[in-house]
């Protein structure tokens, strides 16, 4: 989408063309029947476009930096580890090494064991 632009405005004799609302560049001229038309970087924003361009770049950043976290706490999360600090967790609601609370599956606690049960008992 077109987010900058820039007008070129033919003056009164051939080849006389100013920039408004760009930067011209000392690039060479584009040559165009017998007027020479200069380069110009654009400087005056498309609205609607330049927003467009903005939420967009935003989204694929966020995206970037966002999914290698979600991705860490799901697989330590499945791991039986706190989300936060990867220590592995007891039957406490709250992580013994960072404090955060911890909101565990009952399912994803095959591996650790419980103190509630005492395996040598049960056989």
């Amino acid at each position: 989408m077109l987010a900058l632009s820039c007008e070129l405005i033919a003056g009164g004799y051939v080849g006389d063309v100013d920039v408004e609302g760009g930067i011209e560049t000392k690039l060479d001229h584009f040559q165009l029947a017998q007027d020479r038309i200069p380069r110009a970087i654009p400087r005056r924003p498309l609205w609607p476009g330049f927003a467009i361009n903005t939420i967009f770049c935003a989204a694929i950043l966020w995206l970037l930096f966002a999914t290698p976290g979600f991705i860490r706490r799901r697989r330590r999360i499945k791991r039986g580890l706190c989300p936060a600090c990867a220590y592995p967790i007891g039957a406490s609601e709250t992580c013994t090494e960072c404090g955060k609370p911890v909101h565990t599956d009952p399912t994803h606690l095959t591996s650790v064991t419980r103190p509630d049960r005492n395996p040598i008992a049960d056989s």
